[in-house]
């Protein structure tokens, strides 16, 4: 991947990154594609967490109304 960038992404990414341009230009767009990748990554993942809290969340409220039963 070409350094557009000043962080390390070397064995990070996956080999595909290789054929990507450097940039994607345009302003508020990520210049560097494995800097979206990171980020992304981390997005999906924050809202994997959220979603599993919301899911424990949820059966604790149905234990709880089926032991009222």
């Amino acid at each position: 991947m070409p350094r557009i960038c000043a962080t390390d992404h070397s064995g990070k990414m996956p080999a595909t990154f290789n054929a990507l341009p450097e940039s994607q230009g345009g302003v508020g767009r990520h210049k560097c594609a494995a800097c979206a990748y990171d980020l992304g990554r981390s997005e999906a993942t924050a809202a994997e967490e959220r979603l599993r809290e919301r899911v424990r969340k949820l059966e604790a409220e149905l234990r709880d109304l089926k032991s009222r039963q």
